[in-house]
């Protein structure tokens, strides 16, 4: 345990915890936000896709405002500008690096990271998890534990919300094996254990009346909009979900690729919901935040009144000429969203 001085100024510092009995030491950077007091009004900013070390951007046509700037320039310009916004936090939804060389890769994103004073929240996305050899050669889940931090957690802010973070990209080195970013599968997947601390949280969060937001990169629903479904040869029997059993499917688009995870995500949201609809104490799941599809577009389902939050990466390729680089800035008023401002 340790105290704040009461004269500490409101911003964010480093942790430095070490033993002399044990000879150890570990530095945490930006990790520790000095606050006033917990409002229940504040903004907090959702990032996703930044893909430090994506060199598509280089042979990409652009939009015409973009063509003249360095793509690794584009995520400083953002952080400066989220740094002038001063939300309360920022979380990020995977795809943190690309998924090469994840050594220098890494060490790049945490250095661009450490230079701002923004508490930061990550999961991984596919691109921060691929592995080779089986996990013998390389193993990105591997290198963000040691770099990052753990793959999932939850945390809460205020008296109010409840913020889960998912690693969507969940399983064995074997799962996720391949060459460079050629990976078989690169769709989401959840484990066993995930799952399980996932329906404890949910359960915890809901009888101490907290709301949850989520924060994951996959969407567990499947292909449920116009990059997948039917049109994604990854998807054989047509049922949502690219099981991409062959080789060349890693070049067709997959949003979910177990099924059986997926499909056990969203019933624990929605019977969680139908749970706090029974008790007006209880919390409810109302916004789940995702990355992935490189596109800005958002949809309620209405069977567990849920929101699917998916925002526009923040500096990597898009998916069509329309698409831009930003974030989204979203707005909480007295415990509860309010707006969802891309």
């Amino acid at each position: 345990k340790g105290t704040v001085p009461a004269r500490t100024p409101r911003d964010t510092f480093d942790c430095i915890i070490s033993s002399r009995e044990a000879n150890l030491s570990d530095i945490q950077y930006n990790s520790v936000r000095v606050v006033k007091g917990f409002s229940e009004s504040y903004r907090f900013v959702h990032l996703t896709d930044m893909h430090v070390g994506d060199p598509r951007l280089y042979a990409q046509e652009r939009r015409p405002e973009n063509r003249g700037v360095a793509p690794a320039a584009i995520v400083k310009q953002i952080l400066n500008e989220i740094s002038f916004l001063d939300p309360e936090f920022i979380l990020v939804s995977g795809d943190l690096v690309f998924g090469g060389p994840y050594a220098p890769e890494y060490a790049w994103a945490f250095d661009l990271l450490s230079r701002f004073s923004l508490p930061t929240f990550l999961v991984p996305g596919n691109h921060d998890g691929y592995a080779s050899g089986g996990g013998r050669l390389r193993d990105g889940l591997e290198c963000w534990k040691q770099v990052i931090g753990p793959p999932y957690y939850s945390f809460d802010y205020g008296g109010k919300l409840h913020f889960i973070c998912l690693n969507t990209y969940d399983g064995p080195a074997s799962r996720r094996d391949g060459f460079y970013i050629a990976v078989r599968q690169w769709g989401g997947a959840m484990g066993r254990d995930q799952l399980a601390w996932l329906e404890q949280d949910l359960q915890s969060a809901r009888g101490e009346g907290r709301n949850s937001i989520m924060v994951a990169h996959h969407d567990p629903r499947g292909n449920v909009h116009e990059f997948g479904g039917a049109t994604s040869p990854a998807d054989v029997d047509g049922d949502g979900y690219a099981e991409a059993l062959r080789w060349p499917h890693m070049f067709s688009y997959q949003e979910w690729n177990d099924r059986t995870s997926g499909r056990a995500v969203v019933d624990l949201i929605t019977r969680n919901n139908a749970a706090a609809a029974a008790d007006p104490g209880a919390g409810a799941v109302s916004h789940i935040l995702l990355g992935h599809v490189h596109g800005d577009f958002i949809d309620r389902d209405d069977d567990s009144g849920t929101w699917w939050v998916h925002t526009t990466a923040a500096g990597s390729a898009g998916f069509s000429r329309d698409d831009f680089w930003g974030y989204r800035v979203i707005a909480v008023e007295d415990g509860r969203v309010v707006s969802l401002n891309r």
